[in-house]
């Protein structure tokens, strides 16, 4: 399950940098188009805590990256797309369901978009306004070992928010 469910977050990168990366026929001096594409590393660390406070489990190590992001801008107005793909292993230390220790690895997959729209006001100082979207979604599976079974798990929001600059 865990194979289709990366493809399908690959699939929708590429949706997502295709969706921006075709250019607009704006007119005016004021309007360009600027994008980027990196690799990065992402120190992940995720733990889970009993309701006394106990630790139940923790998820470490670093996971390999692509991220993109197109800015355009046209006179004052500004649209920003950005998305980030990580995926790799990282070290589970916890317990089981009874309370014994376990050790193994976590197969974890990371997507995040997000759009942002905004407006620049003033000459200096400037501020700009703006309101975003975003999608995140993570794909957790713990792989089992010996007699333990492993666990999948998918979890993923839709976010929205605001700011300025």
């Amino acid at each position: 399950m865990l194979e289709s469910t990366n493809r399908r977050c690959r699939v929708r990168l590429l949706i997502v940098l295709l969706m921006f990366a075709v250019p607009t026929m704006a007119s005016g001096e004021e309007h360009s188009l600027e994008w980027s594409i990196g690799l990065s590393l992402l120190n992940f660390g995720y733990e889970e805590f009993d309701t006394d406070g106990r630790s139940l489990n923790r998820e470490d190590g670093w996971l390999p990256g692509i991220s993109a992001s197109i800015i355009e801008r046209d006179g004052a107005w500004f649209g920003e797309a950005r998305a980030s793909l990580y995926g790799g292993s990282v070290d589970y230390d916890g317990e089981t369901q009874s309370g014994a220790p376990f050790t193994t690895e976590t197969k974890t997959w990371l997507f995040d978009s997000n759009y942002r729209l905004g407006h620049w006001f003033g000459d200096a100082p400037r501020i700009a306004p703006y309101i975003g979207v975003g999608y995140h979604r993570w794909d957790r599976d713990i792989q089992g070992k010996g007699a333990v079974v492993g666990l999948s798990e998918l979890y993923q929001w839709g976010y929205g928010g605001g700011g300025g600059w």
